[in-house]
This record gives structure tokens, sequence and C-alpha cells, in this order.
């Protein structure tokens, strides 16, 4: 197997058949062939076809793995934002009515799929005055 190491780190290295998971993207090269042709072949494209390369950037596997590693590198501060919305999403979902609730995808978005005008708390539904009457 070869990486080659240019674009994912990986040198050239035997690895046993059970640890692959095969895809149905397929370069066409020559039997050991070396790294530069192998980068060569990832990259280019044939007539009116895209790279292997891109095909598999534009795959659900290649964008679940990125979204993991997006996760993974999130700090605290991101993570807390990311609930916070995820909280604003549902409330809203829950008191806009059922024609504009996402509710189905609420619990699985990320930061970058919620509209920025939804804000980071909800709004209280109680005033402040029945809340000092309800606490008495």
């Amino acid at each position: 197997m070869d990486g080659p190491k240019s674009f994912n780190g990986i040198e050239r290295q035997m690895i046993n058949f059970n640890d692959l998971q095969l895809t149905d993207f397929r370069l066409n090269i020559r039997l050991n062939a070396r790294a530069k042709t192998i980068a060569k072949a990832l990259t280019t494209a044939k007539d009116g076809e895209t790279s292997v390369l891109d095909q598999w950037k534009a795959s659900k596997w290649a964008q679940k793995i990125e979204s993991r590693e997006a996760k993974a590198a999130q700090t605290d501060l991101g993570r807390f934002r990311a609930m916070r919305k995820r909280q604003a999403v549902r409330y809203h979902a829950s008191y806009d009515g059922p024609a504009n609730a996402p509710v189905s995808f609420a619990g699985n978005l990320t930061v970058t799929d919620i509209p920025q005008s939804i804000p980071l708390m909800p709004p209280p539904q109680v005033s402040k005055a029945v809340r000092a009457a309800l606490k008495a």
C-alpha cells in the first residue's frame, strides 16, 4: 500500500487484506508504480470525469471522517456553543409550529447548519413578576 506520503503521510508498506476496506474508486496504474506516479494519478482527471481524490472528498465516507475530526478538534467553548445552538433549535422548533420545525434532524446539527439569527439562549416564557409570585 502506498499513501503517497505527500498526501496522507502513509509510506509504502505491506498491509494485510483483512485490514483494508475497499471502495469503488479505482486508479489505472501499473504494478509497483512510484509514489510520484500514484500522486499524479490521484490528482489528474480523465476526459469529462473528476479526479479520484475529488471523488473521495465528495463521498459520504470522507465527509463523515472530516466531521469527526472537526468535532474532536473543538475546544470546550466550541462544544458549549454547539450545545446551546442545538438547544435553541429544539426550543424554536417546538414553539414555531410543525411547518417551520426541523425536528427530525435537530439533534444532529453542527454549528454551521444553524442560522445565526437564532439566539444562544431561548427567551424566558414567564415574566419576573410571575416567577416571584410562584416562588412565594
